[in-house]
């Protein structure tokens, strides 16, 4: 009996506990990304306010990046999900992504009591 509840833990359990961590840093992950987002928010409208170009390393995938500039910050590309993105002022991004944040930090919440 013994051995089939290890068996049970080792098969079922244990890799269920990894998927649900895996889970919770991916949220994790996408928090911090919408934080370096109102980062880089904050300094676009001081540099749009300035008149300033932005300039930025932006991360092709992999490690790759590229240096961009850009003329004009009045809009960003935000993305809403579902590979679906908004074309927003930066005024116009900040209330979609404070309701982002309060849904990762729910679903943070979730995975986090899954996994305790």
């Amino acid at each position: 009996m013994a051995e089939a509840a290890q068996q049970f833990l080792k098969d079922k359990l244990l890799p269920d506990l990894a998927s649900a961590r895996q889970y919770r840093d991916e949220l994790a992950t996408s928090l911090k990304e919408l934080d370096e987002l109102t980062q880089t928010l904050a300094i676009l409208k001081d540099r749009h306010d300035s008149g300033e170009k932005y300039k930025q390393l932006v991360d092709l995938g992999q490690e790759h990046f590229v240096k961009a500039e850009a003329d004009s910050t009045e809009f960003i590309f935000l993305k809403v999900g579902l590979g679906f993105f908004l074309q927003v002022t930066p005024e116009e991004a900040r209330p979609i992504m404070t309701r982002q944040r309060e849904a990762l930090e729910k679903s943070i919440e979730v995975a986090a009591s899954k996994v305790a």
